[in-house]
């Protein structure tokens, strides 16, 4: 039920790049019009996911359930990103 929350949901698989591929990143930007610095990349793949989001200018969070990823933002559990949205709780 998290896709309610957001406006758009990019899956790469869909698109036709995979992560950390910049032409991902560059489709979304174009697809919503912002610019990077107003996005946010989740993935559980701190190389693929957080550092090809960071490279492109990017937000990035990382589903880390066993807290294996220091030096990242990161989440352990999906409902955790509710507290970390605008006007949510």
């Amino acid at each position: 039920g998290l896709d309610l929350l957001f406006e758009s949901i990019f899956i790469s698989s869909e698109i036709g790049f995979e992560n950390p591929d910049r032409r991902i990143f560059s489709h979304v930007e174009i697809k919503m019009g912002l610019q990077p610095t107003n996005l946010l990349h989740i993935g559980d793949n701190p190389l693929r996911d957080a550092d090809g989001a960071i490279n492109a200018g990017w937000n990035a969070l990382i589903l880390d359930p066993e807290n294996q990823n220091p030096g990242y933002y990161r989440i352990t559990r999906l409902d955790e990103l509710l507290s970390l949205l605008p006007n949510r709780s």
